[in-house]
């Protein structure tokens, strides 16, 4: 059950999709925006469920499809 949400609606789109597939008893999802350096770590998902698989299976969920589908753009900047 989603909770609190902020961001845009793709994130509630993912956790919704989580719901569904996974018996998730929490889930955590912070993507950090702005301007960042190299090697800085951009993404945090925590997940809590009964069975640790379930857990695992959802975590991986969220990071592959951050990584396909999130609208998010990469842009360098140059001095």
């Amino acid at each position: 059950m989603v909770t609190k949400m902020t961001g845009n609606n793709y994130f509630a789109n993912v956790v919704i999709e989580i719901e569904k597939r996974f018996q998730v008893s929490a889930l955590t999802i912070i993507h950090r925006i702005g301007e960042l350096k190299i090697g800085e770590k951009i993404v945090l998902v925590i997940t809590s469920a009964p069975h640790r698989d379930n857990a695992i299976k959802a975590n991986e969920f969220v990071m592959d499809k951050l990584k396909v589908s999130a609208a998010f753009w990469k842009s360098q900047l140059l001095n």
